[in-house]
């Protein structure tokens, strides 16, 4: 378990996000260091960590923009005529450019609507081509982030090089078959290729009641613990059903002094449906918390 004091909350609120939504696209170069050139001569292409293939802090800051539906061209560079289009959704499936990837033909409707998101970048156009729904709106939220994060590589004047097929995984845990997930496990022993980035929840998960989205959720709870809990005792809450390590923990402890559990009846939904508690309840609850993994990590992890 991992806690978080007041300055370290502010840190995550205030720099973290910035810092994996650049991360997501950069982090390409793990998979091949030539994915990614450095517009300027001289320039030090320092975004990848080859041999711990691990992200690497970067100072760049995301500029603040609307985010438009449909295909999102960044417009901030001054080093390209035209920044990135991130097309996704209608845009897809109407572009000729995104046609020319052929992901619908080769992998029928899953590539519309399964829980892999497949990207494929064209460099005269300038067009990141992706599709794939996914499970709930992680798809979506993953896609925003990739959105931010051209964004910033445009104002950087760092361009991507064309690539015509990549994967991410967007459900709880990749078999290691896919070039990037939120997390993963080798079954087989042969070596886990996948890369690992941030997920979905650093943009929002309105499924999980954890509204309105990562970043005004994060100021709040930064508040609300700067002020001391009601009980002084640490609180689990989630689906006991999810994993085995999360039913012997209820079990073992559900008479402690020590750990308040909480197991609601509804799996989904805001804080006070089925028993749910919201975050910002359980901030004002408790004053430490400890987290189980279910099919992947906990989901409330990077909002600590």
């Amino acid at each position: 378990m991992v806690m978080f004091n007041n300055m370290e909350r502010n840190f995550i609120t205030q720099g973290f996000f910035s810092l994996v939504v650049l991360a997501l696209l950069p982090n390409f170069p793990c998979l091949d260091l030539t994915s990614i050139k450095p517009w300027k001569v001289g320039q030090e292409d320092k975004l990848c960590d080859a041999g711990a293939t691990m992200l690497l802090q970067l100072s760049t800051k995301i500029h603040k923009t609307a985010v438009e539906a449909g295909s999102d061209s960044t417009r901030l560079s001054t080093c390209f005529q035209k920044g990135v289009d991130v097309c996704h959704n209608d845009c897809f499936e109407n572009s000729a450019v995104c046609k020319k990837f052929n992901f619908v033909a080769r992998y029928g409707q899953r590539a519309l609507y399964g829980q892999v998101l497949h990207l494929g970048y064209d460099p005269g156009s300038r067009t990141l081509c992706i599709t794939g729904k996914g499970f709930q709106t992680r798809g979506q939220s993953t896609v925003e982030m990739i959105k931010d994060a051209v964004r910033s590589l445009d104002k950087d004047c760092k361009s991507l090089s064309p690539f015509g097929h990549k994967t991410i995984f967007t459900a709880d845990t990749s078999d290691c078959s896919h070039d990037m997930a939120f997390s993963a496990v080798d079954k087989w022993g042969d070596g886990c290729k996948t890369k690992l980035i941030p997920d979905f929840s650093f943009y929002k998960w309105p499924e999980a009641g954890l509204l309105p989205d990562y970043k005004s959720l994060t100021s709040v709870l930064a508040s609300l613990s700067s002020h001391p809990a009601a009980e002084q005792r640490c609180g689990w809450v989630g689906n006991m059903n999810m994993s085995a390590v999360r039913r012997q923990f209820a079990s073992q402890f559900e008479h402690s002094a020590l750990f308040d559990i909480v197991t609601p009846e509804s799996n989904s939904g805001p804080g006070g449906q089925g028993g749910r508690i919201s975050m910002e309840d359980q901030v004002k609850r408790w004053a430490c918390f400890v987290e189980l993994p279910a099919r992947g990590y906990s989901g409330r992890v990077p909002y600590l």
